[in-house]
């Protein structure tokens, strides 16, 4: 792949990466600007995605207020008695189905060894659905920088840093959850969500084995 392609991909993956994480938020803080950027970018790289981005787009154009919104993340994310879709990887990837497992400590290391620490502002998590999200999109930043610098060995090892965490760490969990996401969302902007991210997720998973040129 030429230099220009490359350096293309890699920053349409990481905003990719980016406006999903951030989108986990509290619909208080979404903007429209954002659903079309992730809207013309998942279109470079997926066209299922971008239409389910696209319909995500029309319910929250089609709706009022936020408040419908604000009600069903509440209800799939946080709570206060259940959570409908747990936006965290080890009640998926751990036997006991509990939060903070052996899998959350061991992201959380992984996310040290690149000198990284969550956020002290952020009431969560590292296996957070958000928190895996924003770590795929600070990797691709770094690649990008290897690719702007021409640096192929840096590039490489990135990449495959890219590859660990995904298939190690989020690819196996997000059919689960975004199945239960589709499942018990009122909403279609979160119906849609759900699809989106597992078919980004599919491709990314595609495109770092090599599956996709």
């Amino acid at each position: 792949m030429k230099t220009e392609n490359k350096h293309t991909l890699t920053a349409t993956r990481g905003v990719c990466y980016k406006i999903l994480s951030e989108s986990f938020s509290s619909p208080e803080g979404l903007e429209l600007r954002n659903i079309k950027i992730l809207y013309d970018e998942m279109e470079k790289v997926d066209r299922e995605a971008a239409l389910a981005v696209e319909k995500m787009k029309e319910s929250y154009q089609a709706t009022g207020s936020r408040s419908e919104l604000m009600v069903d993340h509440a209800r799939l994310f946080i709570g206060p008695f259940s959570l409908l879709s747990p936006p965290f990887g080890s009640f998926y990837l751990d036997q006991e189905k509990r939060v903070m497992g052996d899998s959350t400590l061991s992201v959380n290391d992984l996310y040290m060894k690149f000198g990284l620490t969550v956020a002290s502002d952020f009431h969560s998590t590292p296996d957070h659905i958000s928190a895996e999200l924003e770590f795929m999109y600070y990797l691709t930043a770094k690649e990008l920088d290897a690719v702007e610098a021409k640096d192929k060995e840096s590039s490489a090892r990135i990449l495959e840093s890219q590859k660990l965490f995904l298939n190690r760490y989020l690819a196996p969990w997000i059919p689960e959850f975004t199945l239960d996401l589709e499942q018990n969302a009122q909403t279609p902007f979160y119906r849609n969500f759900g699809v989106a991210l597992r078919r980004f997720v599919e491709r990314e998973h595609r495109y770092l084995s090599g599956d996709i040129p």
